[in-house]
């Protein structure tokens, strides 16, 4: 993982953090708190796992969390002898444990360690877990009767359980309901007695387990307690018990949304069953070990990196603790906002006439517009629960003053910044030693924008006839202070623990691939649309009033006459003169190549690969694969020629589409330096879709969409309600929805505060022009010092780093709702499955990351077409899952791309008729 250092891997080189580091057990104060290690087998539920065993924790600290493949298992054995873990809880993961160390890792050589003190060590295994214990111990692992992802299932507990394992601390299930509901991502299952049985016995010996619950079991099997126990003829076990090691394991996720409270309970069980077991076998084991003089043992090398890992993940808790009620004051900011207001409440303007009037013809405009919420653009249903979200604010601009610059990043490590005199001011190789990100971060850091300059930024004039140097600030709820505007493409995810490798790599493709295309914005205009004001805003460096500071406030003056005068002027526009209906006979497809697209994959190629991700799927390697596809034309014609087209292009497109998390995007080629270092594009999106929001005191939200279902004209109708009904009852698609929602939780997680991941908001409908869409609302807030304590001052150490905002950006991208979970493993199938072919700016992510303590709001690119050096692009895909049916996934695919290829072809018609009423006009 480039960019951050990440700390959920334990290497050699981990980190030296200052601190002294010895080999001592912790000190007596932090020794009585019990202490888990989460064996991460790369899933991507592992972290909202690891959340919630610090909810069960008294002192709700997280578990010291590594991957399967960073720890060995005397590291394993010197842990708990210096009483640094207690219990140790194995999590999901893809694969299957019949692989051994290639899905497993440490797991295998954990479960089958001869070595007392390791085997004694209380072991809970979540889905992948639970199937690693069943294996060792002699039960065949295969491919499900019953496979469910993102499905929630009865699950009917064993009515008794024998005195041993009451006597051992407690029942596994205590204070759950004897058929409670569970969430299920598993395409394998564990059989009982297992074919390897016989074989083994001499060697197992005694050892066995006991199945303790099940699913998929029938009325009749639930009176006898789940049925068949454990057999081909009963149902799904769903959890079991060692009968005489303290190892338990569930097949259903606890962490899961849909399983609480049951889950919480039943982690917090299985972490008093360990308590107890120590409280009573720790003397006898450690003067066992007192004799042991054969026990395996590790460097004193790996000792020093283990406890830091230790330390380091103890100050990380105890930091994030003791910052909850800091006061630190912010130290003063090198630069400052000025903004000045303009009212829209006696004018029907909208931001477009905005944006037309200011920057239609200028370099390097952008846009991120909340087009529903402007003027006429939103769609209202005659179901008012059911109406389009609107955005409050659109944020827009265009090259700059003196600290404008634009910044972009290639895949083969270049990053470039130019200024706003087309000078190159920064050219190199980043490689391993930064990344787009970091400079991001570091960025923003420099530019930070006190909380007290934000409220006091503007000078009201009104007032300050009365009252002298009257002053207020910009709205509370307004994240943007300047920053960072742009786009981060799909494989950005390569400085996001998501690795790529290109077979043709070392070719001209990877010089040219663009990872990031951005921004830095000194000088802007943000429309409110809620309370129908134009804010225009500037950056400048805090100090004596000189030259650059003249002019940014004569900008603020200028901008502030073309926004009253764009209330003047209602500009006419391609999308006003086109008609609001047009038939269209062909299908999308046909359509599509009716004006020179091409589909990277045709129908049977993709429902080919459709199939081929659902073997993928039954075989246990990912719950979820979201594929995508591209339409592509070389031949663009006048796009070459001229910007104005890209604009026309998009008014069109907001008109027929409008989204609240819109965007445009004109990143085009000038001459001369600029012409030479960077790519030639643009993008126009009309995305419905959030990925992440993040305000200036560290409150997350993501809201994920998975689910989509066409409308029915006429829009209310009694057709067009079924639809609705259709979407919310459909398995197959709130199935979708519930693995990226428990993905996004994961993702969160990983920065927010224990506690603080909530989903306010499930499996909701939001129903735009077109379609009806399933969306979901997830929730965090991070620790305190990202709000802006430590990054005003600009000393953040590493620590403050996997708090910054930017950190969990990194933590969370790409969108999980356009990879699909595991995370880690799927994005490997997806990069096969899709040619390894860049997706480029579709599936990545357009926004603002703020100067405003690193606030930001980015989205998600779908229902956008993009344009780079001679090629535009349109991407569609859908999620991928069991119960797909690959003809509906097809229909779905160009479902979602009709819209944005009907408005490419409506533009280019109404275009090609001026010209041709032009050059009749000429001839005549």
């Amino acid at each position: 993982m480039s960019g951050f250092k990440s700390v959920d891997t334990i290497t050699d080189d981990f980190p030296n953090d200052g601190k002294a580091a010895n080999c001592s057990r912790l000190d007596d104060d932090k020794q009585h708190h019990s202490r888990t290690l989460l064996i991460d087998n790369y899933d991507s539920y592992s972290n909202i796992l690891a959340h919630v065993i610090a909810e069960c924790q008294d002192n709700s600290s997280l578990p010291l969390t590594v991957r399967n493949d960073a720890i060995s298992v005397s590291d394993i054995r010197f842990l708990v002898k210096e009483h640094l873990i207690d219990r140790i809880v194995i999590s999901p993961g893809p694969g299957t444990p019949s692989s051994g160390i290639c899905d497993s890792g440490v797991v295998d050589a954990l479960l089958n360690a001869k070595d007392e003190l390791v085997r004694g060590v209380p072991i809970f295994g979540v889905c992948f877990g639970f199937q690693a214990i069943a294996f060792r111990y002699g039960w065949d692992v295969v491919r499900a009767r019953h496979p469910k992802h993102g499905e929630v299932s009865e699950v009917t507990v064993k009515e008794e359980e024998d005195k041993e394992e009451s006597r051992r601390g407690g029942l596994l299930f205590k204070g759950v309901p004897r058929v409670f509901n569970a969430t299920r991502y598993h395409s394998l299952e564990a059989l009982f007695p297992g074919k390897r049985k016989e074989a083994e016995k001499e060697v197992r010996g005694e050892e066995e387990l006991v199945a303790l619950a099940w699913a998929d079991v029938v009325e009749s099997e639930k009176e006898n307690g789940g049925g068949g126990g454990g057999g081909e003829e009963g149902g799904t076990v769903m959890a079991l018990r060692h009968k005489v090691y303290p190892q338990y394991g569930v097949q259903f996720h606890p962490e899961s949304i849909c399983t609480e409270p049951h889950g919480k309970t039943i982690v917090k069980n299985f972490m008093d069953i360990a308590d107890a077991y120590w409280k009573e076998k720790r003397g006898e084991m450690e003067e066992e070990e007192e004799g042991n003089e054969t026990t395996t043992t590790i460097s004193e090398e790996r000792k020093t990196v283990l406890m830091k890992l230790v330390n380091a993940s103890r100050e990380t808790q105890d930091k994030k603790s003791s910052n909850k009620s800091s006061n630190k004051k912010q130290k003063k900011s090198a630069y400052r906002l000025h903004a000045r207001e303009v009212s829209l409440l006696d004018s029907p303007t909208r931001s477009e006439d905005v944006f037309r009037t200011l920057f239609s013809d200028k370099k390097n405009a952008f846009w991120l517009d909340s087009a529903t919420a402007d003027g006429s653009s939103g769609t209202n249903d005659s179901n008012g629960d059911n109406d389009t979200p609107r955005g409050r604010f659109s944020v827009m601009g265009c090259q700059g003053g003196p600290l404008w610059r634009r910044v972009e990043a290639r895949m083969n490590g270049k990053l470039v910044v130019m200024n706003n005199q087309d000078e190159i001011v920064k050219s190199y190789h980043h490689g391993g030693n930064g990344s787009i990100l970091e400079y991001m971060d570091e960025e923003l850091k420099r530019f930070n924008v006190s909380e007290e300059n934000f409220a006091t930024c503007i000078v009201d004039e009104v007032n300050a006839v009365k009252d002298g140097e009257s002053v207020k600030g910009l709205p509370e709820a307004l994240l943007f202070a300047c920053g960072f505007v742009g786009s981060l493409s799909y494989e950005t995810r390569e400085e996001c623990d998501s690795p790529i490798f290109f077979a043709n790599d070392s070719s001209s493709n990877s010089n040219t691939m663009v990872k990031a295309a951005l921004y830095f914005v000194d000088q802007a205009v943000v429309v409110d649309h809620e309370k129908k004001m134009v804010y225009a805003m500037t950056l400048t460096e805090d100090g004596p009033e000189t030259e650059d500071l003249f002019e940014a406030l004569e900008w603020l003056a200028t901008t502030t006459l073309d926004i009253n005068r764009s209330l003047l002027n209602k500009v006419k526009h391609i999308a006003d003169e086109m008609p609001k209906k047009t038939v269209v006979t062909q299908n999308c497809t046909q359509l599509a190549e009716s004006i020179g697209f091409k589909w990277r994959d045709d129908k049977e190629e993709y429902m080919e690969k459709i199939k081929t991700s659902q073997e993928r799927i039954l075989d246990g390697h990912t719950y979820e694969v979201c594929l995508t596809n591209a339409l592509t034309r070389r031949d663009v014609g006048a796009y070459k020629q001229t910007r104005h087209l890209y604009r026309e292009l998009y008014y069109a497109l907001r008109e027929r589409n409008p989204a609240p998390y819109a965007a445009f995007f004109d990143f085009s080629n000038g001459a001369g330096e600029e012409k030479a270092h960077f790519s030639d594009m643009y993008v126009c999106c009309a995305s419905p879709e959030r990925f992440l929001r993040c305000d200036q005191n560290g409150n997350l939200e993501a809201k994920p969409i998975k689910g989509t279902i066409a409308r029915v004209e006429p829009l209310g109708c009694a057709e067009d309600v079924k639809a609705v009904r259709d979407l919310q009852t459909s398995v197959k698609d709130n199935a979708e929805n519930l693995m990226i929602v428990d993905l996004l939780r994961n993702d969160l997680s990983l920065a927010c505060e224990v506690g603080t991941v909530k989903v306010p908001g499930l499996l909701k409908i939001e129903s735009y022009r077109t379609v009806h869409q399933l969306v979901s609302t997830v929730v965090g807030t991070l620790p305190s010092t990202s709000s802006g304590e430590n990054h005003a001052e600009g000393n953040a150490d590493d620590d403050d780093k996997r708090i910054s905002p930017i950190r969990a950006f990194q933590f969370a991208f790409p969108p999980g709702s356009m990879t699909g979970a595991p995370k880690y493993r799927t994005t490997q199938i997806i990069h096969e499955l899709e040619n390894e072919q860049p997706r480029e700016m579709y599936s990545g992510s357009v926004g603002f990351w703020s100067c405003r303590n690193k606030a930001f709001d980015a989205n998600v690119v779908i229902r956008s077409v993009t344009y780079k050096d001679g090629e535009m692009k349109i991407g569609a895909g859908g999620a991928i899952t069991r119960l797909s049916d690959p003809l509906e996934e097809w229909g779905e695919v160009e479902l979602k791309a009709r819209r944005i290829v009907e408005t490419v072809a409506e533009v280019e018609r109404k275009l090609e008729r001026e010209r041709e009423i032009k050059d009749y006009s000429s001839y005549a």
